[in-house]
């Protein structure tokens, strides 16, 4: 199972969740409690460099209907691997971005997955998908856990065409195993969830989590 931690704000959390075999570490650049500059990730990636092999991680910034060609401008001078496009993105803008990206969808039910994704989700670009709750008047980051027969659902229908299916919303280490079991990811996206305060993570959340995914595991759940 993969594990994304997001809402990365310090090098201290970020080497924390490196440690435990975080697969990814997302950094969120939309209007948040948890909202990093350019500067502060570049440092951060730099201390993962100095610290821990890069090349056992990816990172990711996290954008909400931000200007394509500033997403590209933030990568390069960050260093990041990927933009998690968050906002209000058209399958024919993310065919045509010119980096590293990939959708981030939120559904509430049945009816709004087969709204986003009417090709079973083939008609956006890359080799993920993730799908957040979806909560009117947000982007997402609201903690609320997602529903499970419509996550149920669209897991299986991405999963056919080939794309990894990523689950976000809500997750923590009480129900990470129950998710798990019932949708059967490809990979979670956790940050509220392993956070003692906005935008510091509980070393003892993060510990938790990732035990609970690792028993799944070895249960082959």
């Amino acid at each position: 199972m993969k594990i994304k931690i997001c809402g990365i704000t310090n090098l201290e959390d970020a080497m924390e969740s490196a440690r435990l075999g975080a697969y990814k570490l997302g950094f969120i650049f939309a209007e948040s409690t948890r909202k990093v500059s350019v500067d502060s990730v570049r440092e951060i990636l730099q201390g993962l460099e100095k610290n821990n092999p890069r090349n056992k991680i990816r990172t990711v910034g996290v954008f909400v209907n931000e200007d394509f060609k500033k997403i590209k401008e933030i990568l390069r001078e960050t260093g990041l691997d990927y933009a998690q496009l968050h906002g209000d993105e058209s399958p024919q803008q993310i065919k045509d971005a010119d980096f590293a990206c990939y959708k981030a969808l939120r559904i509430a039910s049945i009816e709004d997955f087969d709204r986003q994704c009417p090709d079973s989700g083939n008609q956006w670009k890359g080799p993920i998908l993730l799908f957040d709750t979806a909560v009117k008047g947000t982007y997402g980051g609201t903690g609320k856990t997602i529903d499970v027969k419509a996550a149920e659902y669209a897991c299986n229908a991405v999963k056919k065409t080939g794309k990894e299916f990523f689950l976000a919303g809500g997750i923590n280490p009480e129900n990470v195993r129950g998710l798990i079991k019932s949708i059967r990811p490809d990979g979670i996206d956790v940050g509220s969830g392993v956070e003692e305060s906005p935008g510091k993570k509980s070393f003892r959340k993060l510990e938790e989590l990732f035990n609970a995914v690792r028993q799944c595991d070895d249960k082959n759940v």
